[in-house]
């Protein structure tokens, strides 16, 4: 009886404990639906639920998700912390017309208000860092949602990577999306005694290593000198002013190792061709009868001394154009070859001259090799082999590396590049693979442009003075760095650490004649301006609202220094303007061929017919008219005839063609007239057809 009472005892205590275990896990994720729930308003009709769990910086994270039973359901996702931190929230409302184009029902400012009161709410623990907003972007008129993206501060001090990102509907204002970064450390630096900004900026710019080479220019055979640095988005420790590296810590998660095979390309399979021909076909030819044969070029490959590829017997040879029509004609000979076992080797050569292009063998893997050949004797064998197999350049190709760099490096690949005025220019360059082992050739590519030129190095300014303009450019930044961080749980971090860094702005040359400093375009490319300004001439005009309403909503009618209102349009504007309202890619600084290529797309679909082509012909009310109810897909209702009356007192001066067209652009409310007047051979104005897009999209 006493042995019974004790398994029934044990029995109870242990389903006791059970229940304990059971209790609190219930009870945290308990506690994560009512805070989700109260904050994140879930509807009453939102009754279907399920949730999911995993863990993430030694705490849950539960993912709960409420759907409602209409036909097509809305749904709320949101993940919460077991702390109560709601870290992501998505709202699907599956009543949405994801096709209604329009522009947007608030203004930013009140869009920023909405996403500020919204996270304050969700997240009040966010409230007292939460910087200023990074970005409110408003999509184009075909999209429906307004992007506002938040940046976290302490102590005004910016905190680096960790941002709120919400997604506000454009029509009604609800949010429908947030996604945060929000570290939370054990302990924080503090901000006193840091170095100069200055003292960081020296340092940071010594460390960017800015070296004087030659870049090519866009569209040009021509390569000026740059300074570039050779490193990017250094940190120094913003007390020590020591380089500092974010450090990640081991996580029971998974590995955070990982590796990349990698393939050898030859390049000739990237190039396009005009023609692919078979040596049949080549052969009937008469301009190519001097085309190297098969054994010809076996021969050649024979020569090759030092090549692995020498022994190699030539299996198929296959014939390339590589020239147009209109230049004068090359072809490429690719061979393939192999030894008669599994390896293998590509060669490319001019088919007329036997100029080696390219090489690539493929050797069996052996995991016994070992590495017998020093650096500096495989590093002469690859130049010998230039000498003889790209003796036309091979005085130009040098190997730029520091002392340092020679010493560390073991490996038998080596990149000889151009030499100019003993100045590097990478465009140009011959790479070499000797093998380790063997120190036979594997590889070889040649690419050389001989055409190019090369300013000459005079007048250049000093790295010193270099430095110092890119340092001032680049911005040094206080900002903190999470460290210590699990490499699979972004929320938690030993602490925050206090770093310099230049700003994701920092340039990439530095122009050595002028000191000015560029991005990667080297100042060939007009940027957008990031924001448009409004043009004075319009502030006071009675068009404003609809220009700077359209606008915000990523219909820029114009960037120049006036808008000029009432100023006649042309039709390659209109076009232009249709382009941009139609979702399409609207740049800063428009050339003519844009223009064509606008009006030619709306002449493709009709929006403006073939024998109404005339790009600088100065637009009239009624053809504007018809082109926007084209735009709109009413054109074919517009043209029946006899049934259209459009109320204006001057609709016997409009075109018999064109009064279906003003008469539906009426009831759409594209144009109201003036004084019971539409004016059709009227020019209309810059102003006219911003109100009449403005007034298409309020509908």
């Amino acid at each position: 009886m006493k042995r019974l009472m004790c398994v029934i005892l044990s029995v109870v205590m242990l389903f006791s404990l059970c229940g304990t275990a059971f209790a609190a896990e219930d009870s945290e994720m308990t506690n994560a639906v009512k805070i989700a729930k109260s904050r994140l308003e879930i509807p009453a009709a939102f009754t279907e639920f399920s949730s999911g769990k995993y863990e993430a910086g030694g705490q849950n994270v539960y993912e709960l998700i409420w759907k409602n039973t209409a036909e097509n359901p809305s749904s709320i996702n949101a993940s919460v912390l077991a702390s109560g931190e709601i870290i992501s929230y998505y709202y699907r409302d599956g009543e949405r017309d994801y096709d209604k184009s329009g522009i947007a029902a608030y203004s930013k400012e009140e869009y920023l208000r909405i996403a500020k009161e919204w996270i304050s709410r969700v997240n009040p623990s966010y409230a007292p860092e939460l910087g200023d907003a990074d970005e409110v972007y408003i999509g184009g008129v075909h999209s429906y949602n307004v992007s506002v993206r938040f940046g976290r501060t302490i102590n005004s001090v910016p905190v680096y990577s960790d941002n709120v990102h919400i997604s506000i509907d454009k029509y009604n204002g609800r949010v429908l999306s947030m996604n945060s970064q929000w570290t939370h450390p054990e302990k924080i630096e503090d901000a006193e005694n840091v170095i100069s900004v200055d003292e960081a900026g020296k340092i940071l710019g010594e460390m960017s290593s800015l070296t004087l080479r030659y870049h090519k220019l866009q569209d040009e055979a021509r390569a000026v000198l740059m300074y570039t640095p050779a490193r990017f988005g250094m940190m120094i420790d913003a007390h020590s002013g020591e380089e500092f590296t974010v450090e990640y810590v081991d996580s029971e998660e998974g590995d955070a190792g990982g590796g990349a095979s990698g393939t050898v390309n030859d390049s000739a399979t990237n190039e396009k061709y005009e023609s692919e021909l078979t040596r049949e076909e080549l052969e009937n030819i008469e301009e190519l009868e001097s085309l190297l044969s098969k054994n010809e070029i076996s021969a050649i490959i024979a020569k090759m001394a030092g090549a692995a590829v020498s022994s190699f017997k030539v299996k198929t040879v296959t014939y390339r154009q590589t020239g147009s029509a209109e230049d004068e004609k090359t072809y490429e000979a690719r061979v393939f070859l192999t030894n008669g076992e599994k390896e293998s080797a590509n060669v490319v050569l001019d088919a007329a001259t036997g100029e080696l292009k390219s090489l690539y063998t493929y050797l069996e893997y052996n995991p016994d090799k070992k590495q017998t050949k020093k650096r500096a004797d495989m590093k002469q064998t690859a130049k010998r082999f230039i000498d003889t197999w790209a003796s036309d350049v091979a005085d130009k190709a040098y190997v730029f590396e520091t002392e340092a760099e020679e010493k560390e490096n073991t490996s038998g690949y080596f990149a000889f590049n151009h030499n100019e005025n003993g100045i590097e220019y990478q465009g140009n360059r011959i790479t070499v693979r000797v093998d380790e082992s063997t120190g036979k050739i594997l590889s070889f590519t040649k690419y050389w442009d001989n055409e190019i030129t090369f300013d000459a190095p005079d007048g250049s300014i000093s790295l010193e003075e270099a430095t110092e303009k890119y340092i001032e450019s680049a911005g040094a930044a206080l900002c903190y760095v999470a460290t210590g961080r699990e490499m699979y749980a972004s929320n938690n971090a030993e602490r925050l650490a206090l770093v310099y860094r230049f700003s994701d702005d920092a340039p990439a040359y530095v122009d050595a004649k002028n000191g000015e400093c560029y991005d990667w375009s080297m100042g060939q490319e007009q940027e957008s301006p990031d924001e448009y300004e409004l043009q004075p001439d319009i502030k006071n005009h009675w068009a404003k609202h609809a220009v700077e309403t359209l606008a915000d909503n990523g219909i820029v009618i114009s960037y120049d220094e006036l808008f000029r209102p009432d100023e006649a349009i042309t039709q390659k504007e209109i076009a232009l303007i249709m382009d941009c309202f139609d979702g399409g890619y609207r740049p800063y600084e428009v050339t003519e061929n844009d223009y064509a290529s606008y009006i030619d797309r709306f002449v493709r679909r009709e929006v403006i017919k073939g024998g109404e082509k005339n790009p600088d012909k100065k637009v009239t009310r009624e053809e504007c008219a018809a082109y926007l109810v084209r735009m709109f897909g009413y054109g074919s209702a517009a043209e029946l005839k006899g049934i259209y009356k459009t109320g204006f007192s001057d609709e016997a001066q409009m075109s018999a063609d064109k009064v279906g067209y003003v008469a539906i652009a009426k009831a759409l409310g594209l144009i109201s007239g003036n004084g019971g007047k539409f004016n059709p051979k009227k020019n209309v104005t810059r102003a006219e057809i911003a109100t009449m897009l403005y007034n298409a999209l309020e509908k």
